[in-house]
């Protein structure tokens, strides 16, 4: 049992490490392979020295469609003969490919990490443990190296960052697989991660093992080296770039595509749908000056660049070292109305002394969308209703009475202007839906004497009218519920005479 121990004690380290206090809760992304149920073993053991509560997180990704389902069954097993919470999210990485453009591989892991993050939020998790290891940091340190990521990517995968907890980075995938042997654990062999067409596996399968003879030495060690210095350089030269984004003035621009602290008056009339030129594009973005960035060296420059995609998309990722040479070209040329496009359907513009990165204006017209909302139809249930139009997901649970008082206290209402609320199982109805506003959309906040319209709720709060159009409700017909994240109606609550109750938590993109 030399190997379980080696990890029991590995796993403890890097708990105590990053929760010196000890930990609540985890949840644990468990998908039935070997790496993940030896994950799910050694959690389980700790939890009893450490105290903290675990669940166990099964994404089934709606691709592989009886082996997916056998998959979930093995894992509820497991959890049950170990004591485990379980917990399985379905989502559909197919209809994502369909309606993003991305590969399978990234839409599969683009939707398995919302739902991670969703049900770490529901559960109150500290994070989400994931089970990857020394062999996957090498591999993504090597793609990322391929595809021309910025240093960012080259850093590879981090032990505790945005909610997800990788604990076994220094220990090789044989060294779990030893574990799992020594105490005769089994799992599930998923056959798509034989399939060579993606790339992950084609480097795995192939290509390392190609590199491992031809050069007589197992690569993973300079990589996982190559990864741990560029985390070091990466902390000094962001301490750097922060500096120098505050010398170019890097600012954020709100939904409405304005500055940030400017307070548009609404010109829009009583009763009328906003018009094109109003809501062309609810845009994100961030702005600098141009000249000041110029002025700095290119490799500070260049980070200045992704720090201001990052506040603009809200994300690292799909900005390039290419992307960014070219940007700094724009900005030097200093051509006032001069546009560069850049991935993901955005673009920077030179006006005035400001260099603006925003979403690429193409005029269109006002789309009406609605989503009729799924409700959780076991008990303990969870449903991720998926709003691409508002960019979020709506997590709803189903909840005990005693489960609700103990969260939200005998009020049993969320925060108002939160993204949390509490409705009783017996007002769901089929008419709920998550929708954009409609004319005459009538509204009672709650705690607020009498009924108005939706436009003059928005007036009175002073919010744009471009901005409207983005902002999600839940609605019954034409009476709003919930103008999420702002305010709820007086219809949205609990009485506190059922014992089952829905918890609804808004989850937006920027926030995952």
């Amino acid at each position: 049992m030399n190997m379980t121990r080696r990890l029991t004690r590995h796993l403890t380290e890097q708990v105590l490490t990053n929760w010196p206090d000890g930990p609540r809760c985890f949840a644990a992304g468990i998908s039935g392979g070997a790496d993940s149920v030896c994950l799910l073993h050694l959690m389980v053991s700790v939890s009893r020295v450490l105290g903290f509560t675990l669940t166990a997180v099964h994404v089934n990704h709606g691709i592989r469609g009886q082996e997916a389902d056998e998959d979930a069954s093995f894992v509820e097993a497991l959890c049950v003969s170990l004591g485990v919470a379980f917990l399985e999210i379905r989502v559909n990485a197919p209809a994502l490919v369909a309606q993003a453009g991305l590969s399978l591989e990234d839409a599969a892991r683009r939707l398995r990490h919302e739902a991670l993050h969703a049900s770490a939020v529901r559960l109150g998790a500290d994070a989400v443990a994931l089970a990857h290891h020394r062999d996957d940091q090498a591999e993504t340190v090597l793609l990322n190296l391929l595809r021309g990521a910025a240093t960012e990517g080259l850093c590879g995968m981090r032990s505790l960052r945005n909610g997800l907890f990788r604990p076994f980075l220094s220990i090789s995938a044989s060294e779990l697989r030893d574990c799992l042997k020594e105490n005769g654990w089994i799992w599930r062999e998923d056959d798509t991660n034989k399939d060579e067409t993606y790339r992950r596996n084609a480097l795995r399968h192939r290509f390392i093992p190609l590199l491992r003879e031809g050069l007589g030495q197992d690569p993973t060690g300079p990589l996982i080296r190559f990864a741990a210095i560029q985390q070091q350089e990466q902390a000094f030269m962001s301490e750097l770039a922060g500096k120098a984004a505050d010398s170019v003035e890097l600012q954020g621009i709100n939904p409405c595509g304005v500055h940030q602290g400017t307070d548009p008056q609404d010109q829009s009339e009583e009763g009328r749908w906003p018009s094109e030129e109003e809501t062309a594009h609810v845009r994100k973005g961030s702005r600098f000056l141009h000249e000041a960035l110029s002025s700095l060296p290119d490799v500070l420059a260049r980070r200045v660049l992704f720090l201001a995609w990052e506040q603009a998309t809200g994300q690292r990722c799909n900005l390039e070292y290419v992307h960014a040479d070219a940007l700094l070209g724009l900005c030097r040329t200093g051509r006032f109305g001069s546009r560069l496009s850049l991935p993901g359907k955005m673009e920077a513009i030179l006006d005035g002394e400001w260099c603006t990165l925003q979403s690429e204006k193409s005029p269109r017209p006002v789309v009406l969308w609605q989503t009729a909302v799924k409700w959780p139809v076991h008990p303990d249930g969870i449903v991720l209703n998926q709003v691409p139009e508002a960019e979020g997901i709506l997590s709803i649970e189903a909840v005990t009475l005693e489960q609700a008082l103990w969260k939200y206290g005998p009020s049993l209402r969320g925060k108002e202007g939160g993204n949390s609320q509490l409705i009783d199982s017996s007002r769901v109805s089929a008419g709920i839906y998550l929708r954009n506003r409609r004319s005459g959309d009538a509204f009672r906040p709650w705690n607020s004497p009498g009924e108005r319209t939706l436009k003059e709720w928005f007036v009175d709060r002073k919010i744009p009218s471009p901005q409207r159009v983005g902002i999600p409700l839940l609605a019954d017909g034409n009476r709003i519920l919930w103008v999420l994240g702002y305010r709820t109606a007086g219809e949205l609550c609990a009485s506190g005479l059922e014992n089952e109750l829905y918890e609804l938590t808004w989850i937006p993109e920027n926030n995952r």
